[in-house]
C-alpha cells in the first residue's frame, strides 16, 4: 500500500521517554504515544491508501470526521502540537517519535538549537524529496507536511482530497555554517521536474505541486533568481515553463505560511524497515547553473554534486564531504560508469532494442513498463526480437529506444534512435498508441518483416 508502511511497529504506540511532559500533540498525559488521527477503522483506511499514489485520492473526512481528528489533537499550536507544561523542570523534555530516524539525537519538529536555520521544498511525493534532502552535509534533520493551504493542521487525508490547498512539502533544517540555502535550491531544481504543474511523474493533483517556501526576503529573493537562472537553461533545451509555487513570505497570512507537520508514521518513511520504496520523481536532467549567487554563497564544493545520488534507491546514511569522502565518492562514481559502458556493449551485442533511461526515481517504472510491452508483442508474434533496458549512472532525464538493423556481408550493425524524450523534449515517455506504434514500425523495418508479419505485429 502506497501508504502503509509494513514495520513491526505498525499499530503499536511509541512512548514517550518522559511520562511526565509530551510534546506530541495530546491533552493528557495518559495519551502520551502519538496516535492515528481517527479512533477506528483499519491502518489502511486510517492512512486513506491506495495500491498507488497515482489512484484517486480518498475523499475527505465529513465534518464530523474532521471534528473528531480536531478532537483528538486538543487545542493544538499552530505547528499541530499541544504543549504541556511541566513545573518541575526547565529541559525541553521529547516524544521518543520526535528523534531523526537517520538522523540519530536530532529531533525533527521544535524547538530546534537556536544557531540553526529552516527552509521548505515541495517537489511531489515528500517521501523521496526529504530523503534527497536529509543526505545533505550539514542538513541537522527533515521533516514532512504540507503547507500553502487554508485549513490549520491538515490530516493527510484531508491534503490528497485536495480541497484544503495544500501541498506536499519538506521542511529542512539546516546549520549554515556547514550548508546554505543557495546549496539547497542546487538540490531542489535537479531532484524533480519543475515544469509539471499540479503533478510530479505519476503523482497528480495540486497536493504534489512544486514550491519553494523561505523565510525570509533574503531567501526570497534567491529562489526567484534561482527559478530565473534554470528556466533560461530549460529554454535553451526545449523544455516548458517553471511551475514552481514560490510565494512571497512577507504577504502570506500565518496559515498558508505555516508548514503543518503530517502523521509520525510519513516522517522519514524511506528509511524505516518494511517501507515500500515509491518515488515519481522526473529530474529534468538539466544542469542547474550557479550564476543566481555569488560564489561564497554556496557552501558545499561544485564536485560534490558530480556524484551525489539523490534517488531512493541511494544508501540512508548520509554523505561526507570530507576531501577523501569527495575522491572516493568520484573512484566510486567513474567505476559505476565504467560497468555501465561495458553493459551497455554487451547488450548492443546481444539484443535487437534497447531503452535507455534515466536513473531519476520515475523514470525506472515506465521503463519496465515499456520494456514489458515490447518483449511479450515480439514474444506472441515469434519475431525472436531481444529487449534490453539500461539505466544512466546519473540523472541524465533521458528517455530513449534504439532499435538495431543487422548488418550483412561483414557490414556493421546500426542503431537508429527512434525516441528520444532528450533530444525531442515533446516526445515524452512513450505514453500513447501512436508512439507505441511508431517503435514497433521501425523494429519491422529493420528486422525486414513481410507484410503478414507487420500485420501480425500490428
Amino acid at each position: 500500500l502506497s501508504k502503509l508502511p509494513s514495520t513491526p511497529f505498525e499499530g503499536v504506540p511509541l512512548r514517550c521517554s518522559s511520562p511526565r511532559l509530551v510534546r506530541c500533540g495530546h491533552t493528557t498525559r495518559a495519551s502520551c504515544a502519538e496516535q492515528p488521527r481517527e479512533a477506528t477503522g483499519t491502518a489502511a483506511e486510517k492512512m486513506g491508501t491506495s495500491p498507488s499514489k497515482s489512484k484517486t485520492p480518498p475523499s475527505p473526512p465529513s465534518g464530523a470526521q474532521e471534528a473528531d481528528a480536531d478532537a483528538t489533537h486538543g487545542k493544538a499550536d499552530k505547528r499541530g502540537r499541544t504543549e504541556l507544561l511541566n513545573p518541575a523542570t526547565a529541559d525541553p523534555p521529547r516524544c521518543v517519535d520526535d528523534y531523526h530516524f537517520v538522523r540519530k539525537g536530532n529531533v525533527w519538529r521544535e524547538p530546534f538549537p537556536s544557531h540553526l536555520s529552516t527552509a521548505v521544498f515541495a517537489a511531489g511525493c515528500y517521501w523521496g524529496t526529504e530523503k534527497a534532502f536529509w543526505r545533505l552535509p550539514g542538513v541537522y534533520s527533515t521533516a514532512v507536511g504540507f503547507i500553502g493551504g487554508h485549513k490549520t493542521n491538515p490530516s493527510y487525508q484531508q491534503a490528497c482530497s485536495g480541497k484544503t490547498g495544500h501541498t506536499e512539502a519538506t521542511q529542512v533544517v539546516y546549520d549554515p555554517s556547514l550548508i546554505s540555502f543557495a546549496d539547497l535550491l542546487l538540490l531542489f531544481w535537479r531532484c524533480h521536474d519543475p515544469t509539471q504543474g499540479n503533478r510530479q511523474g505519476n503523482d497528480r493533483g495540486s497536493q504534489y505541486r512544486s514550491g519553494i517556501y523561505a523565510n525570509n526576503a533574503t531567501d526570497y529573493a534567491m529562489a526567484l533568481a534561482s527559478r530565473d537562472a534554470f528556466q533560461a537553461e530549460l529554454t535553451k533545451r526545449g523544455k516548458r515553463i517553471i511551475t514552481s509555487e514560490i510565494p512571497d513570505p512577507g504577504t502570506q497570512d500565518e496559515v498558508h505560511r505555516t508548514f503543518w507537520y503530517a502523521e509520525g508514521y510519513h516522517q522519514q518513511y524511506l528509511s524505516k524497515p518494511g517501507a515500500r520504496p515509491y518515488c515519481s520523481a522526473e529530474p529534468t536532467g538539466v544542469p542547474v547553473p550557479t550564476d543566481f549567487a555569488d560564489e561564497a554563497a554556496f557552501k558545499l564544493p561544485s564536485k560534490f554534486w558530480r556524484s551525489y545520488n539523490f534517488s531512493i534507491r541511494a544508501p540512508h546514511a548520509p554523505v561526507e564531504v570530507s576531501k577523501e569522502a569527495l575522491q572516493k565518492a568520484d573512484q566510486l562514481q567513474a567505476q559505476k560508469a565504467h560497468a555501465n559502458a561495458l553493459q551497455m556493449q554487451a547488450m548492443e551485442a546481444e539484443c535487437d532494442v534497447i531503452v535507455r533511461y534515466c536513473s531519476g526515481c520515475g523514470f525506472k517504472v515506465k521503463a519496465e513498463e515499456l520494456g514489458e510491452m515490447l518483449d511479450s508483442l515480439c514474444q506472441e508474434t515469434d519475431l525472436g526480437v531481444e529487449v534490453g533496458m539500461i539505466a544512466d549512472v546519473e540523472a541524465t532525464g533521458a528517455f530513449e529506444v534504439r532499435v538495431k538493423t543487422p548488418g550483412e556481408g561483414g557490414v556493421q550493425d546500426t542503431w537508429e534512435l527512434v525516441h528520444s524524450k532528450l533530444a525531442t523534449p515533446s516526445a515524452g515517455f512513450v505514453d500513447s498508441e501512436a508512439k507505441l506504434v511508431g517503435i514497433l514500425e521501425a523494429i519491422a523495418e529493420a528486422q525486414s518483416l513481410t507484410e503478414e508479419e507487420r500485420g501480425d505485429l500490428r
